[in-house]
């Protein structure tokens, strides 16, 4: 307890620590000597989604207010997002602009020099082909010349409509950027192909042993690299223009909220023979269930219902999914905290999913909620994530080992056949019973109590990691064991033994 005590406070510190971090939302990456910025960024809202780069030229205001957040281009309902920065460079020099958020769209830079246009690159889009970009990147990479002692600033807008992910701005050398996009391709090879791996594992083993749990967490690492092939923008690169999104449909957020929903089911399956313990978590759980449906429905139309809908409508559904998350680890806390002393695999998740939470709670934050750490991004996520998926997967394979001692122990006691053929064989069997009355496994003792507290064959199956032909087999040779024959009787049995 104390060691838990210390790790609780060191957390707390970090995270107070990050939270009042005053860390630039602009990343000089790979050391650069020459070059300098001058102005932190500093962002527009135009509700009105008309300006232009020369209204904000001609403009004797000035729009712009200086800001650390590192999600400077999306916000929280439709306007056109502008961000404002200047650089100075004391050589000569070229440099690559990055903006790492594959899956925007209308997105138009702007380098000004001296109140004028020196480049820009206008509608930049997510569906645009790797080869017709000018920099050969997912991300949009754009290059600035900058030229000795001169101030350069640069402009950018985007359309938003309805988004709350990330955009983080880098400036590169060439080289250097060109073996990060190295790197990029071994890191993502490495991680989607590890996924996969227990996607078709998690899947084999829950169709061939019918362990449904298998099966969910498996399609929930599915889901997850659906999700990240969208978030590093593959999917737009792979699929026809218009197939995620178009006039009428978008199922951007679809993709990106859906893991969280999955594993919902799966933590769920897990703990729902424990809900009793604290009464609220079904209550929860139904909220979550209900929202996120709902939520699903309204994104998915967001083309059809964003424009038509009030300013304030859309605020208050933001508020909502943004309160979601967090509703969302207390129920996997409480859920999983109320199964502790009925599963091992409990103790291991939470142990497990420390490093993906911890670094999930992080990047949400670092949404333009509370922090503005340039450090955490979405390659940090990927390695949590992949060790939390990969650490449950390792405590699943575990839990094979006690579906097979189950399995081999119901071979081991056959069911009794009743033989009516003389009163001694009759009166053993029926000692037999009696003595096996009170020497219930505290396997059979948990599967009788939900059996009697209304739970199927298939709930009891899910969160006992055993097939649903396997709690049938439990559920005879205790009835055998009780010499009862209804569930009325094994109701009545358990109230009466409840202690």
């Amino acid at each position: 307890m104390k060691i838990a005590a210390k790790i609780i406070v060191l957390l707390c510190f970090v995270i107070c620590r990050m939270a009042f971090s005053q860390e630039t939302v602009i990343g000089l990456k790979k050391d650069f000597g020459a070059l300098q910025i001058e102005q932190g960024a500093s962002i527009w809202r135009d509700d009105s989604q008309k300006s232009k780069i020369e209204d904000i030229l001609n403009s004797k205001n000035n729009l712009f207010t200086p800001t650390n957040q590192i999600n400077i281009l999306t916000g929280k309902v439709k306007h056109r997002g502008w961000v404002k920065f200047e650089l100075k460079s004391v050589v000569n020099q070229e440099v690559l602009l990055e903006i790492q958020n594959p899956v925007l769209d209308n997105l138009n830079i702007y380098q000004v020099a001296e109140n004028q246009i020196v480049r820009k690159f206008e509608n930049l889009s997510k569906t645009n082909p790797l080869e017709k970009r000018s920099f050969r990147s997912r991300t949009f990479v754009e290059k600035i010349i900058l030229e000795a002692n001169q101030k350069c600033t640069i402009y950018l807008s985007h359309d938003v409509a309805y988004s709350i992910t990330t955009t983080p701005i880098k400036i590169w050398q060439e080289a250097k950027f060109s073996q990060h996009q190295e790197s990029q391709k071994s890191f993502q090879g490495i991680f989607f192909g590890i996924l996969l791996l227990i996607v078709v594992a998690c899947l084999l083993v829950g169709i061939l042993l019918k362990i449904r749990l298998f099966t969910i967490f498996g399609l929930n690492v599915l889901v997850l690299v659906i999700h990240f092939l969208h978030f590093k923008g593959i999917l737009y690169q792979s699929l026809p223009v218009n197939t995620l999104s178009n006039q009428i449909y978008n199922l951007d957020l679809l993709l990106i909220f859906s893991p969280f929903l999955v594993h919902i089911a799966f933590v769920r399956g897990l703990t729902r023979l424990d809900e009793h313990r604290f009464g609220f978590i079904r209550k929860l759980y139904k909220f979550i269930v209900g929202f996120s449906i709902i939520y699903f429905i309204f994104t998915v139309f967001t083309p059809i219902l964003v424009p038509i809908l009030p300013h304030f409508v859309l605020n208050t559904i933001y508020l909502f999914v943004v309160s979601l998350f967090p509703i969302t680890l207390i129920y996997f806390f409480f859920a999983i905290y109320s199964s502790l002393n009925r599963t091992p695999f409990a103790k291991f998740y939470l142990v497990a999913s420390f490093i993906g939470v911890f670094l999930s709670i992080l990047f949400f934050l670092n949404n333009g909620f509370l922090l503005n750490i340039s450090g955490i991004d979405s390659d940090d996520l990927q390695i949590g994530v992949l060790a939390t998926m990969l650490t449950l997967f390792i405590g699943l394979i575990f839990q094979i080992r006690e579906y097979f001692s189950t399995v081999n122990q119901n071979q081991m006691m056959p069911e009794l056949k009743v033989e009516i053929r003389g009163e001694e064989k009759l009166l053993i069997r029926e000692e037999k019973q009696n003595a096996d009355n009170q020497q219930l496994t505290k396997r059979e003792m948990e599967i009788i109590k939900a059996f009697a507290n209304g739970f199927t064959h298939q709930e009891i199956a899910e969160a006992m990691f055993i097939s649903p032909h396997t709690a049938k087999t439990h559920l005879k040779n205790i009835y055998q064991k009780l010499n009862i024959n209804s569930k009325v009787e094994a109701v009545r049995w358990v109230m009466e033994n409840e202690n």
